[in-house]
């Protein structure tokens, strides 16, 4: 209760943590910074793997191209023609 009997709001009322004997809160912190740094560079592997991957068939794809119009050429060159 607060002054004069009042109740106190629910985000004003004291409260008390039961912590178990026995926790490291800066492991436990430090464990979390670390998890969240593996997630990140986790996160970070799989952009360049993905930017890598992108590279490798935009090549595959721009050498599929000139194929393509080196055979145009070819045909067109033996006056045959492809729709």
């Amino acid at each position: 209760m607060g002054p004069r009997g009042i109740p106190f709001p629910l985000v004003l009322r004291p409260f008390t943590i039961d912590v178990p004997t026995g926790y490291d809160f800066f492991a436990m912190t430090e464990g979390m910074r670390k998890l969240t740094l593996d997630m990140a560079l986790d996160l970070q592997a799989q952009h360049l793997h993905d930017e890598s991957h992108i590279t490798h068939l935009t090549a595959n794809l721009r050498r599929a191209e000139g194929r393509l119009s080196q055979l145009n050429e070819y045909l067109d060159g033996q006056g045959i023609e492809v729709e």
